[in-house]
């Protein structure tokens, strides 16, 4: 099965301005990655210090991952990496 590890942003340009709309987005996307993390879909999650950045670790095929990942756009914006085991490395 194929590891992928992300960095995501906020996508700041689109980002609402206004404080009460900013938590109810934030509390929606939240609850996105803890659906994602429940159905397997997302193994690991985290935010850097500051806030509008950090990283997911997730495993599965391309388009299942595309399909996911296009349910926080266009608010997060996602740097993909595949990644091989240390064991698939070794297989190649």
């Amino acid at each position: 099965m194929a590891k992928h590890f992300m960095t995501w942003e906020a996508n700041n340009s689109i980002w609402p301005t206004d404080a009460k709309e900013q938590g109810t987005l934030g509390i929606k996307l939240t609850e996105m990655v803890k659906e994602d993390m429940k159905e397997g879909k997302t193994i690991d999650w985290g935010v850097f210090v500051g806030g509008d950045k950090g990283y997911a670790l997730a495993e599965g095929n391309a388009v299942d991952l595309y399909k996911s990942l296009q349910r926080y756009h266009p608010h997060i914006n996602f740097m993909v990496h595949q990644a091989l085991s240390i064991d698939e490395l070794l297989e190649v």
